[in-house]
């Protein structure tokens, strides 16, 4: 995995930060991914319009193959929202 991989990831991990909104992973969740179950957040990131045809079939082999990747991915998402519901409750608490 490249330095490109990694900026992938980010954007990844950038993409479906919303969707936890102060949500963590459930073990349900993480254990259909650690089963490569990963067509649900390909889809999503698909609806985004961030990532190419090509990049998605990256992503999906590479998530399939290694479904702890998409797991990191996720896990860096919520805590990036967890982080701003916090700069958020501070600001509007200032």
């Amino acid at each position: 995995m490249g330095s490109s991989f990694t900026a992938l990831q980010s954007l990844v991990s950038a993409a479906l930060c919303g969707e936890f909104d102060g949500r963590g992973l459930d073990d349900d969740l993480l254990d259909r991914i650690r089963e490569a179950n990963v067509d649900e957040w390909v889809e999503q990131l698909e609806y985004t319009g961030l990532f190419t045809d090509l990049e998605l079939a990256f992503l999906r082999s590479e998530w399939q193959a290694h479904p702890e990747q998409l797991v990191t991915a996720l896990l860096d998402g919520a805590y990036e929202s967890a982080l701003l519901g916090d700069r958020s409750a501070r600001h509007h608490a200032a």
